[in-house]
């Protein structure tokens, strides 16, 4: 039988390519933290509590209280629908807030352990906050240093005991308690009457976080929560204020307006609520809902059903939202009839706003501020000072926005100032690092990129302005398609 052997060519081996080397930055640790006893006794004490004998899966394999769960996740979502049903038993409307309320109606306490140090706080909004507290701790004479984890009523106390009437007096000026108040000569009036009206001076023992923590309240407390929780480093702290800043400097509409009317709020001890928020790309208005501190806070930048119809309502007869995010709100708006239809659009027009502001520092960074500013810019609001007659803090509304011309000097170092902010909190934004939304990759949307920082590089502005527009459209395309996914 005739052999045949088979030949195998040998493969031609390239020179390898050198690689460029990037260097990674190491993975920081998960920090592995002792849980305080008086915390643990607290689990379990929550954990048979007959209310939350019927939470989802209760307890692990292995005994212990399952204390934690995303909210993303398959059992996330069935508890989720807890609260909920927690919520509707309460009778609680589904809006801004309500699983907050929930959380506090619902629990058996009304106080918590810090996870960390032990230390007892209340869930109420009872704690004086940093820019309060040096007002107070400016009081003529007063000696007794307070932090930010002492009870109002404690504080008022101690000031009654060191400086008597006149130390009251003190208090409230530095409150700016208004005069009805003359003849409440009592530390506990006092108190009571800042907890009732003066709730935007406090913050609570402890922030909601239902429904990601079994009993709904955040794992550390005040007391630590500034140490332990990255979120709240005074760094990141500052990022959020700096956030803040570009979404208001970018967003249309009167800003001097809006501005002057949250301090009005302010006065009156009650909370603006924007209804559109800014950092999804609503516009200013000189228009609010009265709310209150803790509503406010725990609504964040969510869309509840409720607002999208007063939204709705509104844009037919004012500018509710800004150029940048029209187009989504068009696209996805009247698709919206449930409280988890209004979350997914709140999401999408959120992504939408981060990935404009991307854009913009990038045709800053090509060097085009100039024409930015007079394109996107209103420093001409600056020129006016405001005055609102007729408020009423119960419904917010006024009878008339009264506006006076400043002078030259004031327009134009109010106008530089204000242009100057606006480009300088586009590079703070686009430079943060820890920035968790995703940007839509598209090549469509690359490509309009590409075409309009050519355009404005030939200084064809009229051809910018136009391909501006078609990539807000292509946003808009790619925001409603990740919408009807989620739906």
């Amino acid at each position: 039988m005739e052999t045949v052997t088979y030949f195998t060519a040998k493969p031609i081996k390239k020179k390898p390519v050198k690689k460029k080397t990037v260097k990674k930055k190491p993975k920081e640790k998960r920090q592995i933290r002792n849980w305080h006893n008086d915390f643990i006794k607290y689990t379990k004490t929550i954990a048979e509590n007959p209310t939350y004998q019927d939470m989802p899966e209760l307890y692990k394999q292995d005994g212990c209280v399952r204390w934690i769960t995303a909210a993303s996740s398959v059992l996330g979502k069935k508890r989720l629908k807890w609260w909920h049903d927690k919520r509707n038993q309460l009778g609680i409307p589904p809006e801004k807030g309500s699983l907050q309320k929930t959380a506090h109606g619902i629990h058996p306490t009304g106080d918590k352990p810090c996870q960390i140090c032990g230390r007892v706080l209340s869930l109420d909004y009872v704690y004086l906050n940093q820019a309060i507290l040096k007002k107070i701790h400016d009081i003529p004479n007063l000696e007794t240093r307070f932090s930010t984890t002492d009870h109002i009523e404690e504080v008022v106390k101690a000031i009654c005991q060191e400086l008597g009437k006149e130390g009251l007096s003190n208090l409230k000026k530095a409150l700016k308690i208004t005069k009805e108040t003359t003849n409440m000569n009592t530390s506990t009036n006092i108190s009571n009457y800042i907890v009732k009206y003066k709730s935007t001076l406090l913050g609570p023992g402890v922030m909601s976080d239902a429904p990601d923590r079994l009993d709904g309240y955040h794992t550390y407390n005040r007391c630590c929560r500034h140490i332990h929780d990255k979120g709240r480093h005074k760094d990141n702290l500052s990022r959020y204020g700096e956030d803040r800043r570009v979404f208001q400097f970018w967003s249309e509409g009167d800003w001097k307006a809006a501005d002057r009317l949250m301090k009005v709020f302010s006065k009156y001890g009650i909370s603006p609520d924007h209804v559109g928020p800014i950092s999804l790309g609503f516009c200013h208005r000189p228009s609010f809902d009265p709310t209150t501190l803790k509503d406010n806070i725990n609504k964040r930048n969510r869309l509840g059903l409720e607002d999208i119809k007063k939204l709705l309502t509104d844009e037919k007869t004012e500018k509710v939202v800004s150029w940048h995010s029209k187009k989504v709100w068009d696209k996805i708006k009247d698709s919206v009839t449930t409280e988890e239809h209004a979350n997914e659009l709140g999401k999408v027009m959120r992504k939408n706003v981060n990935q404009v502001l991307f854009l913009l520092h990038k045709i800053k960074e090509e060097g085009h501020a100039k024409f930015l500013e007079e394109n996107y810019l209103h420093p001409e609001y600056g020129e006016y000072d405001i005055e609102f007659e007729g408020f009423d803090p119960e419904t917010g509304k006024y009878e008339k926005m009264k506006k006076t011309k400043g002078s030259k000097k004031q327009y134009k170092n109010n106008s530089e100032r204000y242009v100057k902010k606006s480009l300088e909190f586009l590079d703070k934004y686009k430079n943060k690092s820890n920035r968790r939304i995703k940007s839509w990759k598209d090549d469509i949307l690359e490509n309009q990129e590409k075409e309009l920082l050519e355009f404005l590089n030939q200084q064809n502005y009229k051809k910018a302005l136009e391909m501006i527009t078609s990539i807000t459209c292509r946003l808009a395309t790619l925001a409603e398609k990740e919408y009807n996914q989620n739906i």
